[in-house]
């Protein structure tokens, strides 16, 4: 998720431990205060310190190759929740003078290890959700897992939390800001490409009822409520995901029912719950090659058809799409076709070493020849990100040369191209 939402479920995890230090440190105390703001800084950099390995690669000049391979790594593991948890604990209170003994009692010490512990298993939770995924039980199982619930800025949290902000806070630079960010997001909603009238309206309704839900409540009774709207959006999208999932599956099988599928990958329209983005790959043609099809699903047909989701999304990547082989119909509209030759890609599995690592990340693969200069070059890319004609994050040219070994060997992921295949 984006650095906004952490920083949003900082927030109120913060304002959801305050009530307590106030009665034990009294409400008016200096104490109070001091405890107040290490808590809150504790909490909204604990919601984002996983994501220092972006730091990490930009700081040390790393390739675009290094970021797809260590980005959401070794940090977005259980086994880094401590020390993330405690070095955002101690580092906040060593600044704000609470770490000493005199100045932190027992009870603020436990409180405070338990926000920052919370934040940062809150980051890892919702990084999941959406279809990056992450590998949380490294070392020990380096699989990765993807929840395939959330767009990775997701506006329905943003207007669920960004009230609370608002309300909440009593810095008013900071109401603004959040204010400010707040009618950004709504903006983008009723001028964006993949949204309707309807949806902005009902974004923009939710946003008001958030408003209005939380004003003037008491800081305990809004945090309740914030976080309430927060977990029924994200079991709203879990409903939604695997009812697209369902759909893909049971029109995927009226081709041919006996072609098992070996992945499904799913992901909500930016703004728009209604629509889904939807790539199955299924091993076809006398397993000589992996094909991969796009569709986009629509959950309620009745007000926008899935012809209207998504416009123009199978023209915009760099992987060229062939025609679709499946009928649409008005529940899901299907773009087109992308075929992996096992044989060159077993080739490059052999012989190439960026291309074994890329696998390391790549969920769905896929190979495009491009014309360079004089001559042509072959990129290796991930569909769920193939979202421009140029080369995108999640897109590398690779060398001509054959490589043994290079530094994605030492990077301990399972490749997800392989994982068992999915069950009917």
């Amino acid at each position: 998720m984006d650095n906004i939402t952490h920083s949003l479920v900082g927030i109120v995890l913060a304002k959801a431990v305050q009530p307590s230090i106030l009665v034990d440190a009294g409400r008016d105390s200096i104490q109070a205060r001091r405890q107040w703001l290490t808590l809150f800084w504790t909490a909204v950099i604990a919601s984002n310190l996983p994501d220092a390995d972006l730091v990490l690669t930009r700081v040390g000049k790393l390739s675009k190759f290094d970021y797809l391979l260590h980005h959401r790594g070794y940090t977005h593991t259980l086994l880094a929740l401590i020390p993330l948890a405690l070095l955002s604990a101690l580092g906040v209170s060593f600044f704000f003078g609470t770490w000493r003994k005199g100045q932190s009692p027992s009870w603020f010490r436990s409180k405070l290890a338990a926000a920052s512990f919370a934040a940062v298993l809150l980051h890892l939770s919702l990084d999941f959700l959406n279809d990056y995924g992450i590998h949380a039980f490294s070392p020990f199982f380096n699989r990765w897992f993807y929840g395939d619930v959330l767009f990775i800025v997701d506006p329905y949290i943003w207007l669920a939390l960004i009230p609370f902000a608002c309300l909440q806070l009593q810095n008013r630079w900071a109401r603004g800001l959040w204010a400010t960010l707040g009618l950004a997001m709504v903006s983008v909603l009723w001028l964006g490409p993949f949204t309707s009238v309807g949806v902005a309206t009902a974004a923009s309704l939710w946003c008001i009822a958030s408003i209005l839900l939380q004003w003037k409540r008491k800081s305990f009774e809004a945090t309740l409520l914030a976080f309430f709207s927060f977990f029924m959006i994200i079991l709203l999208f879990s409903v939604a995901s695997i009812t697209a999932q369902k759909t893909v599956e049971a029109a995927s099988a009226l081709l041919n029912p006996q072609v098992p599928v070996e992945e499904i990958s799913v992901s909500p329209a930016p703004g728009n719950p209604l629509c889904w983005r939807a790539w199955i790959r299924t091993q076809e043609d006398d397993d000589l090659a992996y094909v991969t099809r796009l569709g986009v699903v629509s959950l309620l047909p009745s007000l926008l058809s899935a012809e209207n989701c998504y416009p123009g999304i199978e023209k915009r990547g760099t992987a060229q799409l062939t025609p679709p082989d499946l009928v649409s119909t008005s529940e899901i509209s299907w773009k087109g076709n992308s075929h992996l030759e096992r044989q060159v890609f077993d080739l490059l599995r052999q012989h190439s070493c960026e291309f074994r690592s890329f696998l390391k990340f790549s969920r769905l693969p896929f190979l495009q020849g491009l014309s360079q200069g004089q001559g042509r070059v072959l990129v290796a890319g991930d569909l769920r990100y193939d979202r421009e004609a140029g080369l995108g994050f999640a897109e590398i040219l690779l060398s001509q040369k054959d490589d043994e070994a290079c530094a994605g060997d030492s990077v301990p992921w399972e490749a997800p191209f392989f994982r068992p295949r999915r069950q009917k």
